[in-house]
């Protein structure tokens, strides 16, 4: 089944410089919640905006994010795409081409506070075609969520 987020296939597939900015032209509105990107304790993880990784195998982490939003669904954080970035924030600092998502989960807090996401990847040279190449997340994700990155 294809990818219908135009913004996660803008992520994977090789594009044009003009492409990739149509790709992310179209994707969805910013959110009305600005949070930071930033490392938390997961003492914290349920009072504050931030993710937490753990290592679970050989180049294999567990990555959480959560993001809290004012204003219910329409104001939804982009934890999923807040978590792609601090995976390929891990791939570059240990020198991988990208990563593989193995398992992902996102869940929304009861009150529509936050929502929270859990990312499995693999650290790889060689992230395939349903893979992430580490140098392009870096790149998009804080253009079409810059206000995560003040």
């Amino acid at each position: 089944m294809p990818d219908l987020n135009p913004f996660k296939a803008a992520l994977r597939k090789p594009t044009s410089a003009t492409g990739a900015l149509i790709a992310l032209t179209l994707c969805a509105g910013l959110s009305g919640c600005a949070s930071h990107y930033q490392h938390v304790s997961d003492a914290t993880m349920f009072r504050k905006s931030g993710y937490a990784d753990v290592n679970v195998g050989p180049q294999t982490y567990e990555i959480q994010y959560f993001s809290f939003s004012r204003g219910g669904l329409s104001n939804r954080p982009p934890s999923y795409e807040l978590t792609l970035y601090r995976a390929a924030e891990m791939a570059r600092q240990q020198q991988f081409v990208g990563f593989q998502v193995n398992k992902t989960s996102n869940n929304l807090s009861d009150d529509y506070s936050g929502t929270k996401t859990m990312m499995t990847v693999t650290l790889t040279n060689t992230p395939g075609p349903e893979g992430y190449a580490a140098e392009r997340v870096l790149k998009a994700v804080p253009l079409e969520y810059p206000e995560y990155f003040k």
